[in-house]
């Protein structure tokens, strides 16, 4: 191999370069040098028995969910889509003095390669630790041309990890399968599934396995479905299986003439096989109160568990998860997302032995697949519902927060008491949990709570290290603003009583409407999931960021405010959103907006608005709207609503139509720089919070 030192690629503006990058703030090198050094070991053993240039590790699992512990360890990295690409021990490059001839020192045995998304750029600079060559992923000819200057030939994954989108980012290369660590999400604890009612989910599951089955093609006599959303939401069922989502992991086989398999986690096949009632963890999971901020993660909810007379309903008998491996069936059409569903499945399932070279069954199954998440994106009537009580008291508990921390600084911008990040997220979710009448289910994500240049970070979460002082008592205010972006899963089978206290003295200016009646009627019932974003000035904002603020705002309201034909896709919403932006100069490296589940996941296809939105946007969608803007060392400014998107009344158009009622903080707001129908959105909005709240 030849020699290729780090100044060979430093006039390439595309890689960023971390040179012994040992960050004080984020010691995980520290903390966790047992595991680093576990890994290491193991890494170069496999490097030296199977002549490998590299090993390839990925931020999620065989199921293409998140799951970052392996990359979280070897590199610090706390995002949600990462590869690292390993060649030399990071652990022992702290030990090599880089301060004057780093340039000297070849690549290939001093650095590895780190591949993410724009989202994340600033983030790296904060958390990886060791040397690094960032790369953004988009840039894949880079990514390729800097493998084959290194000359890397052959790179070693575990096949449980392999998808397609690692197979096309290094399809030049040989990749081999190495097993490495455990890749399964499965927990050995007992997280049993609970029921959402036919009247939430709005259709009960024997109508959607009927859809699903008319929809399969002729010659296919079974379906296989490895998307776990869908499964979950096919089978009304919700579980806690992966963090701040309601999916279950599972496999499920759909039969045209006979009964359906569902492949489960073994302790969860264990409790249905013998039918018996833990009562010792009925009663602990059906604790609602969530006492500790970092119990909200796990989706809790008192509610009717699965048991197996359910399931014999539905036509569906259990197996345990490992035993989808030894199934055969014949003329069987393969359900799946090409991008995620893994290489180590192909080759360990018998199903799928030819499938992956038949164009056919691709293509039909490229097919049934899109309709079947269409389906599902595009919510009914109930679903809307739930969804638009939920956002109620949603918008409730997030008000009340951001009333509290006004509360917290005087008339002369003086703090009264002391407030930081980690104390801040801890305060939110006690709203939430105090206003959501026993119907919070958990957190939709992990809060972020990102105060003056951490904001920057597009998805930043504090933690001990980077924990943020936002107020210090008896100090004046920094003038600098605090970025929320938070949201819960909320359920609740029955219609709960409309509680005037509970909403009552949400602001002081709206306390005298009384007018209000909650959906007109005097019950609601929470059922869906949130996603907000605000932006709010501690003290008195500055100049320049009233003007970012601002035309932040007016991104928001353009796509808000538009009304779009029928075929419609999310480029082109996303094209009008980032207008007010590129007038400026600026823009934003994320996209506008995403689609959210039903208790599911916050983030959610096919459809999204952003510059690869090419899914056509329909009636019954929900989809967020968060433009933002982000100054490096500075501050971030976003501003998130949930929109359903509904047919006009009178012309064949469509609309957004709002979900989320949080107000907009009106001191970051110059109004001489809003048009006249920003100003009547802006006004429209504020009304709507006002009637909402008493």
């Amino acid at each position: 191999m030849n020699r290729i030192n780090i100044e060979d690629i430093e006039s390439n503006n595309s890689i960023i370069i971390l040179k012994n990058h040992f960050n004080k703030k984020n010691s995980y090198f520290e903390e966790n040098n047992v595991i680093f050094n576990n890994f290491y070991k193991k890494f170069l053993f496999y490097k030296k028995n199977n002549n490998l240039d590299g090993y390839i590790i990925p931020s999620w699992d065989e199921w293409s969910n998140l799951n970052i512990n392996n990359l979280k360890f070897i590199s610090g990295f706390t995002g949600s889509n990462g590869i690292a690409l390993i060649f030399c021990d990071n652990s022992n490059i702290s030990n090599i003095d880089y301060s004057k001839d780093i340039e000297k020192f070849d690549i290939i045995n001093h650095f590895n390669i780190f591949i993410t998304d724009s989202r994340y750029l600033t983030q790296v600079n904060h958390e990886l630790f060791g040397n690094w060559l960032v790369i953004d992923i988009k840039d894949k000819k880079i990514i390729q041309n800097l493998l084959k200057l290194l000359k890397i030939k052959k790179l070693g994954c575990d096949p449980f990890l392999c998808n397609e989108k690692l197979e096309l980012l290094f399809e030049n290369i040989d990749i081999v399968d190495i097993p490495f660590e455990k890749s399964s999400n499965q927990s050995d604890l007992l997280n049993l599934p609970w029921i959402i009612n036919t009247n939430i989910a709005g259709e009960n599951s024997l109508n959607k396995l009927d859809f699903l089955i008319n929809l399969m093609p002729q010659w296919a006599d079974s379906a296989l479905i490895s998307d776990v959303s869908f499964i979950s939401w096919l089978l009304n069922i919700r579980g806690s299986d992966i963090d701040y989502s309601g999916i279950v992991l599972s496999y499920l086989i759909i039969n045209k003439y006979k009964r359906h398999y569902l492949y489960i986690n073994k302790n969860i096949y264990n409790f249905l096989k013998k039918n018996e009632i833990n009562t010792l963890f009925i009663n602990n999971i059906q604790e609602s109160n969530i006492k500790s901020i970092s119990s909200d993660k796990k989706l809790k909810i008192k509610e009717k568990y699965i048991d197996k007379e359910y399931f014999d309903i539905l036509k569906i008998d259990i197996y345990p998860l490992e035993e989808i491996y030894d199934l055969s069936i014949d003329k069987v059409i393969t359900l799946f997302d090409k991008k995620t569903l893994t290489r180590g499945f192909y080759q360990n399932s018998y199903l799928l032995k030819d499938d992956k070279k038949n164009k056919q069954k691709k293509h039909d199954s490229d097919i049934f697949y899109y309709k079947l998440t269409k389906r599902k994106a595009i919510k009914n009537i109930d679903e809307i519902n739930g969804f638009i009580d939920a956002h109620l008291i949603d918008g409730i508990a997030v008000t009340k927060f951001i009333n509290w921390v006004n509360s917290l600084i005087d008339k002369n911008d003086i703090a009264l008491v002391d407030l930081d990040e980690l104390n801040a997220v801890k305060k939110l979710l006690e709203f939430r949990i105090e206003t959501s009448c026993g119907t919070f289910a958990g957190s939709s994500f992990k809060t972020i709570m990102a105060f003056a240049e951490n904001g920057a970070i597009i998805h930043y979460t504090p933690n001990e290290k980077t924990n943020k002082i936002i107020l210090k008592k008896g100090h004046k205010c920094l003038h600098n603003i605090l970025l929320i972006d938070s949201g819960a899963h909320y359920y609740s089978s029955n219609y709960l009583k409309y509680n005037r206290s509970i909403l009552k003295s949400i602001t002081n200016k709206y306390k005298n409407n009384k007018k209000y009646k909650l959906n007109n009627k005097n019950t609601f019932r929470p059922n869906g999931t949130t996603d907000v974003t605000r932006t709010i000035a501690i003290g008195n904002p500055t100049l320049e960021q009233k003007i970012y603020f601002t035309a932040v705002l007016r991104c928001h309201i353009a796509a808000a405010s538009t009304k779009f034909k029928y075929g419609t896709n999310g480029k082109e919403i996303d094209s009008i959103t980032r207008k007010f932006l590129h007038e400026i100069g600026e823009d934003y490296s994320h996209g506008t907006g995403h689609g959210v589940g039903h208790i599911l996941n916050v983030h959610e296809g096919p459809h999204s608005i952003s510059i690869y939105g090419e899914e056509v946007l329909e009636d019954g969608m929900i989809v967020s709207i968060e433009p933002g803007l982000y100054l490096k060392n500075k501050y971030g400014i976003r501003i998130e609503n949930l929109y359903v998107i509904k047919k006009c009344k009178y012309n064949n158009m469509l609309k957004f139509k709002c979900l989320t009622i949080v107000p907009i903080d009106e001191k970051m707001i110059i109004k001489e720089n809003l048009t006249k129908t920003d100003c009547i959105w802006l006004k429209k909005y504020k009304k709507i919070c006002r009637k909402s709240f008493i």
